[in-house]
């Protein structure tokens, strides 16, 4: 049911109805995590190349696949959130300095348009991002506990590294940081609702009503706050 909720909630809306081609392609990387476990690696490619076929921003996925096979630990991710966080917030420009922009043609017109000034500020720290860290500060308490849970160890480092992702990109341009984010974020679906496994059956209402809570807030910033569907209209509400 959690994940169904979130899923209505911001996936299907943003990901299934307005970037469609990275929808498909963030929900082929979905399915690849689950194979990562089994050691399928021949599915695991299958998968990465449709996506790639489908939108450009899979090949953040390589990077994935290479932390996740290499068993990166839970104490690397820290040391890796904190300097994207000094990063973001000291405003390094660490793309450049490490050359991406000259092998990703794409990353350098991003960077282009923030240095023209096409773009909004971007808020480092919007509820998304916030809730997403609270997830994290929650897992990490709790990661000897739920680790030994079927696929939460690959899904719960996929979104720390979407979070660390977001800080590093923050300094290129607030629409590719965001993008990869989302690109990430279809992890949450099954990761969310793992909070279920931390309470105590008698009080297993309070992460069901914090989860739906931050689905109708997903839903409100979408359909009311962000006016993405101003623009759309229903024949059925036609007089």
């Amino acid at each position: 049911f959690l994940s169904v909720f979130l899923y209505f909630g911001f996936i299907f809306l943003m990901s299934d109805m307005i970037t469609i081609r990275a929808g498909i392609a963030s929900g082929l990387f979905f399915l690849s995590i689950f194979f990562i476990n089994d050691k399928k690696n021949k599915k695991v490619a299958v998968l990465f190349c449709i996506a790639l076929l489908f939108h450009y921003s899979s090949v953040i996925c390589l990077f994935i696949y290479v932390l996740l096979y290499r068993k990166i630990s839970y104490k690397t991710l820290l040391i890796m959130s904190l300097f994207a966080v000094v990063i973001a917030v000291g405003k390094i420009d660490i793309i450049n300095l490490i050359g991406l922009g000259r092998l990703f043609p794409k990353i350098e017109m991003y960077n282009e348009i923030q240095r023209k000034g096409g773009v909004d500020q971007l808020n480092l720290f919007n509820f998304r991002i916030l809730f997403s860290i609270f997830i994290i500060i929650i897992f990490s308490v709790h990661y000897k506990k739920l680790r030994a849970l079927p696929h939460f160890d690959n899904l719960f480092k996929t979104h720390f590294i979407s979070v660390i992702l977001f800080f590093v990109f923050s300094t290129l341009n607030m629409t590719f940081s965001i993008r990869t984010f989302e690109f990430l974020t279809i992890v949450q679906l099954i990761l969310f609702p793992y909070l279920v496994n931390i309470f105590p059956k008698k009080i297993r209402f309070i992460p069901y009503f914090i989860l739906i809570a931050y689905g109708i807030a997903q839903y409100y910033y979408l359909i009311d706050y962000s006016k993405i569907f101003n623009t759309y209209e229903s024949w059925l509400f036609k007089f």
